[in-house]
């Protein structure tokens, strides 16, 4: 039925809002981290995200409000045509988690000498303190002690 809709009559399903949601993710994660922006900005950037979708109360998503809410002036038209470019609406949304809420369980940070820190999302911020980053080292304080070396 899809080939026929789609071949013969030149008409397009509309995507669900499970696959908006998820494109939504994961194009905005990947315009993050396309930025020229340090890492820290990076993380906080991918922190709102996080929020915007997991923890916020909103029942719809919207581009240009994630863009006015949590992007500087400068960089919010180039994500907004980013996001334009691959498919995503301008209109809302209904935000819909289903197809990404394991990615949205833990987050993970990884530092360019390929260490990495996973920590639960919903207590990344009360768990894990970025205290400090210069030109090759990073303080982080981390609440907890270690109970095992897997």
């Amino acid at each position: 039925a899809q080939y026929f809709y789609e071949s013969f009559l030149g008409c397009s399903f509309s995507p669900s809002n499970k696959k908006l949601t998820s494109d939504f993710y994961t194009f905005t994660k990947e315009h993050i981290s396309s930025l020229k922006i340090n890492e820290e900005d990076k993380l906080d950037l991918n922190t709102s995200l996080y929020t915007y979708l997991k923890t916020s109360q909103n029942t719809i998503i919207e581009v240009s409000e994630f863009a006015s809410q949590y992007f500087n002036p400068e960089d919010r038209d180039n994500y907004l045509e980013f996001m334009y470019d691959k498919g995503i609406p301008e209109r809302a949304i209904q935000k819909d988690i289903s197809y990404i809420k394991y990615k949205l369980r833990r987050r993970n940070i990884k530092f360019t000498s390929n260490v990495r820190i996973s920590a639960p999302s919903d207590q990344f911020n009360e768990l894990v303190q970025i205290e400090h980053t210069d030109d090759n080292r990073t303080l982080v304080s981390i609440k907890g002690v270690i109970s095992r070396d897997d």
